[in-house]
């Protein structure tokens, strides 16, 4: 007994430090800039889900990945956005009509995962401002 409470003890605070290293706010990658913007569907806003900012590496772009979240309609990399450069786009799309016995945390799917792909100018064009990109989901995405 005394040996599992001592291993506890030691998984205990080397989980501490390292939750302590892993939540710093210093932010070590290379800068980048928030990209902003709201997503409709056939006409009407997204209630919710997510847009993935994926650096296209086949075009040497070898920077972060980036994520905004849909709420209402509007989304923001809030910090977590882009440093310029190739990138694949997918948006996630939900009626935000939240059901947990359904398993569905956001509501049921709107349309299935679209994809396209855009090049974002860089960190020093953009100057640190946000970056508005407003995304219209075509209607033949549609389920």
């Amino acid at each position: 007994m005394f040996q599992l409470t001592r291993t506890f003890k030691y998984f205990v605070l080397l989980s501490m430090v390292t939750a302590v290293l892993g939540c710093t706010e210093e932010n070590t990658g290379p800068d980048r800039y928030d990209v902003t913007g709201i997503v409709t569907f056939e006409g009407a806003p997204v209630a919710a889900g997510h847009v993935i900012f994926m650096a296209d590496a086949s075009k040497g772009n070898n920077g972060p990945s980036g994520t905004g979240i849909i709420k209402n309609g509007q989304y923001s990399t809030n910090g977590k956005g882009v440093i310029g450069g190739p990138y694949t786009v997918q948006v996630r799309g939900y009626d935000g009509e939240v059901d947990l016995e359904k398993e569905r945390p956001l509501g049921k799917v709107l349309f299935p995962k679209y994809e396209f792909k855009v090049d974002f100018p860089s960190v020093d064009a953009q100057a640190g401002q946000p970056k508005d990109m407003n995304i219209d989901v075509p209607v033949d995405s549609e389920k």
